[in-house]
């Protein structure tokens, strides 16, 4: 008579519900592509949605440039001499960069006229000293080379009733770039000049940060200034800086 051995049962069972090294392997493949191709999936989705953020962004700012020109007949000037904008002295991007971007927020968020200069502000019916800006301040991403308290500190007083004039606050990008901003496009441009070529150029570096291509060594804290398109050649379809995202020039250049 054959004898009931439970050593025997637990082998088969132990057997048969493993997994072999091949099967193990597979399935570790398996994951490994899945996992890869979902990351690429990820990266590419945020690098669209912030794309779409920048040129939502750049439209906004075109659009209160336009309403800034109705107001004042021009748009607002950038100067690097213009002591009226922080000095940058940090080591993390081009303080020219910062500054142009600083110069476009103090002026469409009311702070300054279209030279660049402080304005007076005075309290209005409701005893409130807020300047009348172009723009809801809420809708942007703003930046500054302070800690992340000091940054916190700035947007509650820009927030409050009777704010004081922010100081090193600047547009920044998905990228946490600043927006670049130059007017008028040439440095030497005299106010007839200004007149005659009533443009600007605004752009996000995009998601490279550069302006020139990556691989060019070209590109220094000078560049912004002193070229007339900043290295951009929005009529040739091949333009090796075309990644960037422009809002410029006006229609009206």
């Amino acid at each position: 008579m054959a004898r009931f051995s439970p050593s025997k049962v637990r082998k088969t069972t132990l057997s048969q519900c493993g997994f072999t090294l091949v099967e193990l392997l597979t399935v570790i493949s398996i994951i490994v592509i899945l996992s890869s191709m979902s990351l690429k999936l990820i990266d590419t989705v945020q690098t669209q949605s912030r794309e779409a953020r920048a040129k939502s962004d750049l439209d906004a700012l075109g659009l209160a440039l336009e309403q800034f020109l109705l107001s004042n007949g021009t748009y607002p000037e950038f100067q690097v001499s213009n002591k009226n904008l922080s000095d940058y002295q940090d080591k993390r991007g081009f303080p020219e960069e910062k500054k142009s971007s600083e110069a476009l927020f103090l002026a469409l968020a009311g702070w300054h006229n279209e030279l660049g200069e402080e304005l007076d502000i005075k309290a209005g019916s409701d005893s409130s000293t807020r300047p009348k800006g172009y723009i809801n301040l809420a809708d942007f991403r703003l930046g500054t080379d302070g800690a992340p308290s000091e940054l916190r500190k700035q947007l509650r007083n820009i927030s409050g009733k009777n704010p004081n004039k922010p100081n090193g606050l600047y547009f920044i990008d998905p990228w946490r770039e600043p927006y670049l901003y130059k007017f008028p496009i040439l440095p030497d441009q005299r106010k007839s000049q200004i007149r005659r070529r009533l443009d600007y150029v605004l752009l996000s570096k995009g998601p490279d940060k550069q302006i020139s291509p990556v691989d060019s060594g070209d590109y220094d804290k000078s560049t912004w200034l002193s070229d007339e398109d900043a290295g951009l050649d929005l009529a040739d379809g091949n333009d090796e800086n075309i990644d960037n995202l422009i809002q410029g020039p006006s229609s009206q250049g």
